[in-house]
């Protein structure tokens, strides 16, 4: 595909996101100036940038009539009501359905000009029917142009011919002088430098300035602006002002009057400095230190401290990552090569040679590991931004007023744990809605505010993300739970009775169960929760949910960091080894005497620091055929935390915890659930990671 679509589905789809959270931010601040023209300048670059291609015309004229209604609501004309936002967020839907295809397909689908010509007519309908808001919104100020600048302009001027500022076909216009500086990707913007010059009125002079020094010509881009303008027009600083009022900060105006020529006032902070087209805004408690004009020498400081970013093709990120894990699976094999230089070729000088190299080697490939792990961390935000639009619209939807607070953004996992996280934080989010958050009245009459709260938070833990989801609604009730639970055969009376209110409410993630009373478009086919558990599981993570009824429900979610390279404890199970995730190990246990075991019931228990838990024989559970079922005189445990119940498993061993990278299995063994992936040790032997929680579900039903 060409690099220019490339990098225009790239940049079109961040200013699709800031555009959809300005709208629905928008929604709570209406009069919001800077809200306004940041998402009248989303669509005003969109349009532009997909103007470079004709081919995507569709996106070029929907995106141009989207910018004309914001532009009604910046100059007052128009109000911003829930429908216009509607309409707007579906442009943005819509554009973003195309680039999906346009990246898929290189081209926009066959029904493109169908559905912009449908969005069109909506937009052209709203368009007729302006409303004049309160006030209109005060266009955005740039940044105060340098002294420099103005400067230079100013020298520019009097060094010109005396007869040509004194021509100008309008006696009663006063010429001006202006420095036009267009941004390097300025094509990629939707600007076009040379059409805005055409657009100025009267030109009395004009001069390109091109750069010092050119690259070479293999270097050389053609897409990058690197001239600049300067010239006098016949034409009013408004008028002009107008011409460049999208890109305000790359234009500088001097207007050319008698008292030009008259010597410079002193450098005083009570100068008064000539006319500029705009200042910067003065921020809030800002002094007038804060507001002197940056000079250009601390802005290119500023830009040299500054923290650049370059757009890398996923796949080599994901490249590089394997490579890193590879060059672990080599680093892993360093000590069994010491080990065998001091123990079977007994060369212990060598072995020592090797240890000293082995612990460099770990370093740097261990600050390596760290390095690539960074590049593919993500903010939990990439998750949390669809949020504010669901919520918004199923609220409005099903009518309930619903306030969403998200925490935690700034948190970062693995781009894959990230994406990962869309989709059962979807379901939850919409079982709030529905079955948490009452309706206004209902939760009036309950003596709550008729605003529902619902709160998505995420913070690290232990190598690990946990992100939880609440809400203050009417919360789970564990004997209805209870009763469908019954009536679909899930769990016996008898058991259901046995069972804590926490223990029952877990039944929700059962496949297949639901309280809803009918099936609507939002819930009640049982699936949703399902689902969640069904994805944790496969990422090694855990799910909990908690509730108290009339007060809300919380759900825990919590997965690994990073699901690249993975802490693993190995274990060794009648001459067999095994891995188990470091991440849901508490202790381990060594040498226990055989006293140590007590009666949990009718299975076994060990009492682990004053907690009585169960105990399971790890071989037994394997069907390993030499597996012992009854318990040596001595053993050793490992203590794991599963799906927030607390277990002991025997084993024979318990070794040391590497960094692997675990690779799913294929073949016959994919079928078998008591193993999630497998891994190659130092030694060339491959071990395969258990999936703790099939096999604890198994040994306490056994």
């Amino acid at each position: 595909m060409n690099t220019l679509v490339l990098q225009f589905i790239a940049e079109a789809r961040d200013y699709l996101e800031e555009a959809g959270r300005g709208l629905l931010a928008l929604e709570q601040a209406t009069h919001d100036a800077e809200l306004i023209n940041g998402i009248f300048r989303n669509f005003h670059t969109i349009k532009g940038t997909s103007g470079i291609f004709p081919e995507f015309a569709p996106i070029t004229r929907l995106t141009h009539l989207a910018e004309d209604l914001m532009d009604g609501v910046r100059n007052g004309t128009r109000s911003l009501d829930t429908g216009t936002v509607d309409q707007l967020l579906g442009v943005l839907d819509q554009v973003g359905a195309w680039l999906q295809h346009i990246e898929e397909y290189e081209t926009l689908p066959d029904t493109a000009e169908q559905e912009c010509h449908h969005l069109h007519e909506r937009l052209a309908a709203l368009l007729q029917t302006s409303i004049p808001t309160a006030e209109p919104v005060t266009p955005p100020k740039a940044e105060a142009i340098p002294d420099e600048r103005l400067a230079v302009l100013r020298e520019w001027v009097l060094s010109s011919s005396p007869e040509l500022l004194l021509a100008s076909p309008a006696p009663e216009t006063l010429p001006v002088a202006f420095w036009y500086q267009p941004e390097e990707s300025c094509f990629f913007l939707g600007d076009d430098p040379v059409n805005l010059l055409r657009q100025m009125p009267e030109p009395l002079l004009l001069e390109m300035l091109l750069p010092d020094q050119h690259p070479p010509c293999d270097e050389f881009d053609p897409f990058t602006c690197q001239v600049a303008f300067r010239g006098i027009v016949s034409a009013t600083v408004e008028k002009i002002q107008t011409i460049f009022q999208y890109i305000p900060d790359q234009i500088c105006l001097l207007p050319i009057t008698s008292d030009l020529c008259a010597p410079p006032p002193p450098p005083a902070e009570f100068a008064l400095e000539p006319q500029q087209v705009l200042t910067a805004p003065a921020a809030e408690g800002a002094t007038a230190e804060d507001q002197k004009p940056v000079t250009a020498q601390a802005d290119h400081k500023k830009t040299a401290q500054g923290v650049s970013y370059i757009r890398v093709d996923q796949r080599l990120v994901n490249q590089f990552m394997d490579l890193v894990g590879e060059l672990l699976v080599a680093r892993n094999a360093l000590p069994y090569l010491c080990q065998r230089a001091q123990t079977f070729y007994q060369v212990p000088q060598l072995a020592a040679e090797l240890e000293n190299r082995s612990d460099t080697i770990s370093q740097i490939v261990g600050s390596l590991q760290d390095m690539a792990l960074e590049m593919r961390m993500l903010p939990v935000a990439k998750a949390f931004e669809r949020f504010p639009r669901l919520v918004r619209d199923l609220s409005n939807k099903l009518g309930k007023r619903i306030n969403l607070v998200l925490e935690g953004e700034e948190t970062k996992a693995d781009k894959d744990v990230i994406e990962a996280l869309a989709e059962p934080l979807v379901h939850m989010v919409r079982n709030s809605l529905d079955h948490g958050i009452e309706l206004p009245d209902d939760r009036t009459g309950a003596g709550k505010s008729p605003e529902g709260t619902i709160r998505l938070t995420a913070q690290q833990e232990a190598g690990s993300i946990v992100v939880e989801i609440s809400d203050d609604g009417k919360g789970i009730d564990p004997d209805r739970i209870r009763r469908k639970a019954a009536e679909k055969g899930l769990v016996s009376a008898d058991i259901l009775a046995t069972m804590s209110d926490d223990d029952v409410i877990q039944l929700i993630f059962a496949p297949n169960f639901s309280t809803a009373e009918q099936i609507s478009d939002l819930s009640g086919r049982g699936v949703g929760m399902d689902a969640v558990q069904t994805m944790v599981t496969s990422f090694n993570g855990t799910v909990h949910v908690s509730s108290r009824l009339g007060a809300g429900s919380t759900v825990r979610l919590s997965l690994p960091l990073s699901m690249a390279i993975t802490r693993i404890l190995t274990i060794k199970q009648n001459g067999c080894t095994f891995g188990i995730p470091a991440n849901d190990l508490l202790e381990t246990l060594g040498d226990l005497p055989l006293a140590a075991i007590t009666t949990l019931g009718t299975a076994p228990g060990l009492k682990v620091r004053d907690d009585l838990v169960p105990l399971y024989s790890l071989g037994r559970q394997l069907a390993i055929t030499s597996a012992s079922s009854c318990f040596t005189e001595s053993f050793s445990a490992v203590v794991v935390r599963v799906r927030g119940e607390v277990v002991a498993l025997k084993v024979d061993h318990f070794c040391d915890i590497i960094d692997a990278v675990v690779k799913p299995l294929t073949g016959i063994l994919a079928k078998n659930s008591f193993y999630s992936g497998s891994t190659i040790l130092g030694d060339g032997s491959i071990m395969l990671l258990l999936n703790l929680p099939q096999v604890i579900a198994y040994a306490a039903a056994t």
